[in-house]
């Protein structure tokens, strides 16, 4: 079976708050990462992430992708900055193309709960409203493909984690 890559994307305009989502197909949340305020960027939130240096210390069976807000890393392919060749756009096409999956659930996310587009509470009361989204969210998904994924909360404040 072919392996997929992991997506990873900010949920944007989430009000006061940023959460970092990790995704593979069948549009699954498998981690994510509610702490931030919206003004912090997209790298910073990786970098101080559990999945980081996790990654950074074993690489990973298979990439993740990234939007150009991200470091290029070995195991974090981000778009090509300066397109020279056709091969180079195709990459580009492609990775585009496929990073499309997290945005759709950016946009599923928003739609089945409309709250996040608008929250206008203290920043730990959007940590959990988010997180509780994800977590109702991650929950129907599993249980639409016969439950494969397991959800945890670690015990780092504000974030919610998926995993086989």
């Amino acid at each position: 079976m072919q392996k997929r890559p992991i997506l990873l994307n900010p949920i944007k305009n989430v009000g006061i708050s940023q959460a970092l989502a990790f995704t593979i197909h069948r549009s699954q949340i498998i981690n994510c990462v509610v702490r931030w305020p919206g003004s912090v960027h997209d790298s910073r939130i990786l970098g101080e992430s559990h999945i980081y240096h996790r990654f950074q210390q074993n690489t990973p069976d298979g990439i993740l992708l990234g939007d150009s807000g991200y470091p290029l890393l070995r195991w974090l392919m981000t778009p090509i900055a300066t397109v020279t060749s056709n091969s180079q756009q195709n990459f580009n096409y492609a990775h585009t193309s496929t990073r499309g999956t997290i945005e759709r659930i950016n946009g599923i996310l928003k739609r089945r709960f409309a709250c996040l587009n608008y929250l206008r509470v203290e920043p730990k009361e959007a940590c959990n409203i988010i997180c509780a989204c994800i977590a109702q969210y991650s929950t129907k998904k599993m249980s639409a493909h016969g439950g494969r994924h397991s959800t945890s909360r670690r015990s780092d404040r504000g974030t919610t984690t998926t995993s086989n």
